[in-house]
């Protein structure tokens, strides 16, 4: 995922959401 969805640029790689 790409910082776009209103998360921080360190959580642009882990599959958070």
């Amino acid at each position: 995922r790409e910082v776009r969805e209103g998360k921080p640029p360190n959580s642009v790689r882990v599959p958070s959401s």
